[in-house]
Order: C-alpha cells, then sequence, then structure tokens
C-alpha cells in the first residue's frame, strides 16, 4: 500500500467512525414466541438473538479484549483486497478492510413485529472507493427458531459491477462449569471432503491444503483449527453447520443457502466462534490489481439483480 494511499484509508475510516458515532446503538428489535432479535442501525448489525424461555443469548455481544463486532455485513468485498487497492479504468481505489457496510449507518426501510429491512445506496462518498451505483437491501425475518437474512443486490449503472458479500456472525461459546474449546464441535449435515485456502495477513493463498476427509464432525481444539487466520472452504450452497457440545446435537446453526464459501474464524483461547457465509472469498495472494479480473467477485451486468439468503437457527 502506498503512503497515498493509506493516508486514503485513514481519512475514510475516520470518516464513516464519526458518521457513525451519531447513530450509535441506535436498535431496531424484532421478535416472535420463540426469539428476540437486536439489530444495529450502524452496519444494519445483529447485535443480539436471545430465546425467550431461557433467556439464553447466542450472539457474541462484542467487547475489545475478544472481538469487537458481533455480526458485521461484508460488502462490496469479503475481508479485503491485496495491498487494499484496485484499478478501474486507469484508476486506483482505496477499499476499506471488510468493505464500508459494517461502519455506516443504514437507512431502516420498513419494520414490523417479525422483520426489519435496511438499505444501502450508493452515494458521493462511497464512489471515492468504489466507482459504482448500487442499492444493497437487507431484510431480517423471523420463522420459528430460525432467522432468515436475505440480500438484493443491484446495480444502478450503466457498466458492469463487481462485488463481494459475505456475513460474519460470531457465536458465543458458553464456558460454565469450565468448559473450553476442546469441548465443543462442528456439525456438518453432510460428510465432508473438502480442501481449504490458507488465510495469509487476511488474504487466501490459492495453493489449498488438505482439510476435511469424509468427515461430519470437527473439534474445535483440533489440531488443523490452531493457528491465526480463517480456514475457508467451499462447503456448497445448502449446506449446514452447527456448533455443538462434543457429542451432542449443534445449539446453533448457520444454512450456508445461496452462499457456496464459509471461513470458519476461530480466535484462539476465545469464547467465541465465527462462521461467515461468503459468495466469494477473500482476495488471493497473487491477485491482480484490475477488479474485472479479480476471480472470486461476483460480475453484475448494469441494471441487473442479484438475491442471495443464509440462515441462522437456534436449536
Amino acid at each position: 500500500m502506498t503512503l497515498k494511499s493509506l493516508t486514503q484509508l485513514t481519512c475514510l475510516a475516520l470518516s464513516l467512525i464519526l458518521t457513525g458515532a451519531a447513530y450509535a446503538q441506535k436498535m431496531t428489535t424484532i421478535r416472535n414466541k420463540h426469539l428476540t432479535v437486536s439489530i444495529n442501525q450502524i452496519g444494519a448489525e445483529i447485535k443480539s438473538i436471545k430465546a425467550n424461555d431461557t433467556g439464553r443469548e447466542y450472539i457474541w455481544p462484542g467487547d475489545k479484549k475478544n472481538w469487537k463486532r458481533s455480526a458485521p455485513i461484508m460488502f462490496p468485498v469479503a475481508v479485503r483486497f491485496k495491498d487494499d487497492d484496485y484499478t478501474y479504468k486507469g484508476k486506483t481505489y482505496t477499499m476499506p478492510r471488510i468493505g464500508y457496510v459494517f461502519k455506516t449507518p443504514a437507512k431502516i426501510e420498513k419494520t414490523s413485529k417479525s422483520e426489519a429491512t435496511f438499505v444501502y445506496e450508493s452515494d458521493s462518498k462511497t464512489a471515492k472507493f468504489y466507482p459504482f451505483k448500487f442499492k444493497l437491501t437487507i431484510t431480517y425475518r423471523l420463522e420459528g427458531k430460525s432467522i432468515i437474512h436475505d440480500f438484493q443486490v443491484e446495480n444502478l449503472g450503466k457498466e458492469t459491477m463487481y462485488f463481494d458479500l459475505a456475513g460474519h456472525p460470531g457465536f458465543t461459546l458458553p464456558t460454565k462449569g469450565g468448559k473450553s474449546r476442546k469441548d465443543y464441535e462442528f456439525v456438518f449435515s453432510k460428510s465432508m471432503n473438502v480442501r481449504r485456502m490458507p488465510i495469509e495477513t487476511g488474504l487466501a493463498n490459492p495453493n489449498t491444503v488438505p482439510f476435511l476427509n469424509n468427515e461430519t464432525r470437527l473439534n474445535l481444539a483440533d489440531p488443523r483449527m490452531v493457528g491465526k487466520g480463517g480456514r475457508v472452504i467451499r462447503a456448497g450452497k445448502g449446506t449446514v453447520i452447527g456448533v455443538a457440545e462434543k457429542g451432542k446435537s449443534a445449539f446453533i446453526e448457520v444454512d450456508l443457502g445461496d452462499f457456496p464459501h464459509v471461513g470458519i474464524w476461530p480466535p484462539e483461547e476465545k469464547p467465541l466462534i465465527c462462521l461467515e457465509p461468503m459468495i466469494g472469498h477473500h482476495d488471493f495472494t497473487n491477485a491482480p490489481a484490475q477488479i474485472e479480473k479479480k476471480k472470486q467477485l461476483t460480475a453484475l451486468p448494469a441494471k441487473g439483480s442479484e438475491s442471495y439468503s443464509f440462515t441462522i437457527r437456534v436449536k
């Protein structure tokens, strides 16, 4: 990253922080007989998923010591671009890491008792780092013990638009009774035989390595889960990944729905785990600078739109 790019990124981050400060912790709450869900206007980010019958909290609340987020939405980049820069039509742009949505207040389009819709649209500020005209609509719907995340990405411009989209929900690992990471497992809805992309400083190494070998469960303390960085796999659309106490059924699940990739981020020695549904994935360590040549991105034609969905399910 050049000094100019670093300065631009710092100024942009400061602008987003100052803008968000005026909206800090403005919550929208939706509920049904099973769940109560709180969503922050900043980032349209879920901050709480609580079971009405037990009062149990499932979403990581965020703190400075472990991880300050809860469930950020990543758009129009998943994690970061190489060097945090990219080019389009010969001009260089600096893209904020994990995009801009997570620090930006959303427009609350509509709410009901069990549903809420948030909207982001391009403007003069977004044009400084993303020269495409877009509209991103995020809707949360409660159905039984499920929180359905619906996304619609619209290209309002006259040229092809390139983007990525991902969720990043973090879930609390209960530590009462002396429980630790070794007492929890991932539970997969099908036997998984997949390789993973190693993550290096927020970028994906294209040289994949073995990960799961026809397995349906994986302990959080398994050696394959040790080490910094996430584990990104192509799990396949509709795959369900749960978190469970060892040998038991899952207490929380993420149904990937329309998202083919998932990032599994296990911050070591911390009482949380993140499951990140991704349309694409991190930029590659050897990625080209031109945004139209970044293979993990979706190319959306002029005036086109795409819809995606994933679900968090409390068991």
